[in-house]
């Protein structure tokens, strides 16, 4: 999947709670991307056409007012947009993971700060069911390595990306002689 010629790309990553977006939208800004995590909804359409560069907007069930239909509609309208390249990153893990990583970082579930994590991973499973279907791209990170989701992000959206273009490697030298 190679961008054309004036095709500017945008990634949008959504999914569940404690299954990788941030880490996800770390690889995509590393490889060049500029990336902006949980803007209001309305702010989407804005970014992506004020943006210059190569784009990825991590949305999910935190922001105020949060509906899946609004998050599919504003894409339907994006992708009327013949010179962006869009893709929609749905992060997902098993529930028995998600539960392991909140008790490791003994974090709350955004969606049930004063209940059962397991009430909030079942809301946020219902609230974004629709996203998961409509994905481009879903990555179950139950089984999955950091490094390993880096490679495979890297390798989807990498070759194409800012970085990608230069050569991948950027080495900077300094003297002070």
């Amino acid at each position: 999947m190679s961008a054309t010629a004036g095709e500017r790309r945008f990634v949008l990553v959504s999914g569940l709670s404690g299954a990788g977006k941030a880490s996800i939208l770390r690889t995509l800004e590393d490889l060049g991307y500029e990336t902006v995590d949980n803007p209001p909804l309305p702010l989407v359409e804005q970014l992506v056409a004020r943006g210059e560069r190569y784009l990825a907007i991590g949305v999910d069930a935190r922001s105020q007012g949060f509906r899946a239909e609004a998050v599919l509609a504003t894409l339907d309208r994006l992708r009327r947009n013949a010179g962006l390249r869009l893709e929609l990153v749905y992060a997902t893990a098993d529930r028995r993971t998600l539960l392991h990583r909140y008790s490791e970082s003994r974090r709350r579930h955004p969606l049930a700060p004063d209940g059962r994590v397991v009430e909030g991973i079942a809301a946020e499973e219902s609230l974004t069911a629709a996203l998961r279907e409509a994905a481009d791209l879903l990555v179950d990170t139950s089984e999955l390595p950091t490094a390993e989701l880096r490679r495979l992000i890297g390798q989807r959206f990498g070759p194409d990306g800012p970085a990608g273009s230069r050569g991948g490697l950027v080495v900077s030298l300094i003297s002070f002689a």
